[in-house]
């Protein structure tokens, strides 16, 4: 899964969580009607299951972008380099950080 699908799953959820927020409002003093109550549970359970999916994947999204800088320091120490690079001051020149 990308970040695309990620963020199309948020708007999925913020949807779900404006027509519970819709029938809250609508039967703020009185109870929901059995139809209503099972469209606000039946939104309720989705909106968990997308919120865990969410989780889950950017969890692993970021897990792998740990790995990838670890990945990325090997790299450079199997080059010889074990500063990261960096700008220098006059930021006209690039040096290795703290040489």
């Amino acid at each position: 899964m990308d970040a695309k699908k990620i963020i199309e799953m948020k708007q999925e959820r913020a949807q779900l969580a404006a027509s519970m927020r819709a029938l809250m409002d609508e039967y703020e003093d009185k109870l929901l009607p059995a139809d209503k109550k099972e469209e606000y549970e039946k939104a309720e359970k989705r909106f968990d299951e997308i919120s865990d999916l969410i989780l889950r994947e950017e969890k692993q999204l970021e897990r792998e972008r740990a790995a990838g800088e670890i990945e990325d320091k090997e790299k450079a120490a199997k080059k010889g380099r074990t500063q990261p690079f960096c700008q220098s001051a006059d930021r006209k020149r690039r040096s290795y950080c703290g040489v």
